[in-house]
């Protein structure tokens, strides 16, 4: 029989919050996290594609380009196709986070993420209502100082 070496952690109070975070935080490709991250403003749009008409008015077919023109073209079509594949790796990002923020916190939480909401939003909610207090904290460092005097007395 194997044992699994996933904890899994649910939001549930202030004392599971920065654990929680972290990792929710750690289960997404650091590239990508700015893009959730409630102390960055990053926002990814989907890309536009650039047509022929934009590159000279009034021309609608590639035929209708100079050589330059047809190049410029081209060069734009894969950079493109670039942005709108990372734009999708976004998006599929974005989905599995939302499946795992609501699959990791307490039912009681639950009605704090409204789907039309984004992604920091709900973080942002959870934090507010979840982050530990400064008493709170002080009550968690002083716990997890006590264990490990504890354990150093004991060895």
């Amino acid at each position: 029989m194997s044992s699994s070496n996933k904890t899994e952690i649910i939001l549930d109070n202030p004392y599971t919050y920065f654990t929680w975070f972290a990792k929710i935080q750690g289960s997404v490709p650091r590239d990508l996290w700015r893009f959730f991250d409630l102390d960055q403003q990053d926002k990814s749009e989907e890309p536009v594609k650039t047509t022929i008409r934009q590159l000279r008015d009034g021309a609608t077919t590639l035929q209708e380009l100079s050589a330059t023109e047809k190049t410029t073209f081209t060069q734009l079509g894969t950079i493109y196709n670039q942005q709108l594949t990372r734009y999708h790796r976004l998006l599929s990002e974005e989905a599995k986070l939302k499946e795992r923020i609501l699959n990791s916190v307490a039912d009681s939480k639950k009605s704090q993420l409204q789907p039309e909401e984004t992604i920091r939003e709900w973080l942002n909610h959870l934090a507010e209502s979840s982050r530990p207090s400064d008493s709170q904290m002080q009550e968690i460092v002083r716990a997890k100082h006590r264990v490990k005097m504890s354990t150093k007395l004991n060895d």
